[in-house]
């Protein structure tokens, strides 16, 4: 897991181990030699170009370009001002002029050989508006044919919100210093960042984690997060997830999320529908409706709403359900958020996974005002009003219960087709049977889910990829 912090959280971690002790300098020495460290491409460059401004991400890169120098054909391209430069800065700067790099114009760039770019233009304090001649030397850096590594922030991209400039950087790698930064994580994040590494400054062990309140998980976080099995266990030892959902028209829906239920690892799954699809599998228990009462009783966790249908007298039996068992925790997804319409139990032991649409829709049924839909921090102060989780399918897929936020860096398009929805319920109801608590559920749920899709996406076209498909990818994905 890694914490995810914001621009100022990270100006008051660099406060606070200089308040400890460890100077400047030595930050930014710690900084660059651990971003040649983390990189994947400077390991096997020749020419690298280093491309410096005259802020402390310039130093970065002029220290960078000093370690370089021992092994690799190093060119700096900037227009240094020594009386812009902070101390550190200026000192990196006049150690790389003393050894006798190169230093040249970044309009001279397109005519140099270079295996690598390294932007350390201007880092995480910048924004979208890109000033002269930054912008150039941007669209400059882009044009060129080499590998590009971004020092902390491509060159353009607004750490803070993820607006980006026209001509931000395009990095094939970016290595930041500490931890994620919230821009990095939306659609220009993604598509500008490239592959994501994480290098230290020298603060001391845990103390990003301190400042966090916001995270992406990892890989490594699967197998600590689900619970181990017993070799004395059984199948309600993983729980009983009933599933609420399908219709005639929506036979499907109700397939995909009971599979999913299965293959995430719940112990039982009952599908309680008046519509089976031929291909549900075996081992999903069916029931009617007359049997519903009787089974939410003894559910582990209810799972309500894909393709139940909207008409009133449908979503009243899920409603009805949801008012007689406040104590069984519910994910509530599809045709069930408008269940959720003047329910007057507590919402504490719910989770919601809505699309932007659906969540739009969630707020006004909830008589709460209509915020950005597609905006992260919207699902936070939705998750603080409605007082449960809230998984919002927005980019980056966002799950919060109000105080602590998970992020999902994995998924890709493949993701945007029918029954994706149904799939990533049936994992988040299958995590929840197996006792995580639920935010974690919800966060790990989308993480798998997303990562199964990646797992797809190597072997095989985005466009061709089903929900089917992504079911059978989980248990590859949960054993990596």
């Amino acid at each position: 897991m890694q914490p995810v912090l914001t621009v100022d959280d990270i100006r008051k971690l660099d406060a606070e181990c200089i308040r400890q002790g460890i100077p400047a300098s030595t930050l930014m020495e710690t900084a660059a030699a651990n971003v040649i460290k983390q990189s994947r491409l400077l390991d096997h460059a020749t020419r690298v170009v280093v491309a410096c401004g005259n802020g402390n991400n310039g130093g970065d890169g002029y220290a960078i370009a000093r370690m370089l120098s021992d092994s690799k054909d190093v060119v700096i391209v900037g227009i240094p001002q020594r009386d812009a430069m902070s101390p550190e800065t200026a000192a990196n700067y006049d150690a790389v002029v003393q050894m006798g790099l190169p230093i040249t114009s970044p309009e001279h760039l397109p005519s140099i050989d270079a295996d690598v770019i390294v932007d350390a233009l201007v880092g995480v304090g910048g924004s979208a508006e890109l000033r002269e001649p930054v912008a150039s030397w941007a669209e400059i850096i882009n044009a060129h044919d080499a590998l590009v590594v971004a020092v902390d922030v491509p060159t353009g991209l607004d750490a803070a919100s993820g607006a980006c400039h026209p001509h931000a950087i395009r990095a094939t790698e970016t290595i930041t210093m500490e931890a994620w930064k919230p821009g990095m994580l939306g659609a220009n994040g993604r598509r500008l960042c490239g592959h994501v590494g994480i290098a230290s400054i020298g603060a001391p062990d845990g103390m990003a984690m301190t400042w966090a309140s916001e995270y992406v998980l990892e890989r490594d976080d699967i197998r600590w997060m689900l619970p181990e099995r017993a070799l004395n266990s059984h199948k309600y030892t993983y729980g009983h997830v009933v599933v609420v959902a399908g219709s005639s028209s929506m036979r499907g829906a109700a397939c995909l999320a009971s599979e999913a239920a299965l293959r995430a690892g719940a112990g039982l799954v009952t599908l309680v529908t008046d519509a089976v699809h031929p291909l549900l599998p075996r081992e999903v228990m069916t029931a009617g409706f007359d049997q519903l009462h009787t089974l939410a009783r003894r559910a582990s966790v209810v799972l309500l709403g894909p393709g139940f249908g909207t008409e009133s007298s449908r979503i009243a039996i899920l409603r009805e359900l949801l008012e007689a068992f406040p104590s069984t925790p519910a994910v509530v997804d599809a045709d069930g958020l408008r269940a959720l319409e003047s329910l007057s139990r507590s919402l504490h032991n719910v989770i919601v996974t809505p699309h932007p649409g659906e969540f739009a829709r969630l707020l006004e049924l909830r008589g709460l005002d209509v915020m950005p839909a597609d905006v992260p921090s919207s699902a936070v102060t939705a998750a603080q009003m409605l007082s449960c989780i809230v998984h919002l399918k927005c980019i980056p897929p966002t799950t919060t219960n109000g105080m602590r936020t998970y992020y999902s860096t994995s998924g890709n398009p493949a993701l945007a087709k029918a029954g994706s929805g149904d799939v990533l319920s049936g994992i988040i109801a299958a995590f929840v049977a197996q006792r995580l608590p639920l935010l974690d559920a919800a966060a790990l749920g989308a993480f798998v889910h997303g990562l199964a899709a990646d797992r797809l996406a190597r072997s095989k076209a985005k466009e061709s990829i089903t929900a089917g498909d992504i079911i059978r990818e989980l248990g590859s994905t949960l054993d990596s």
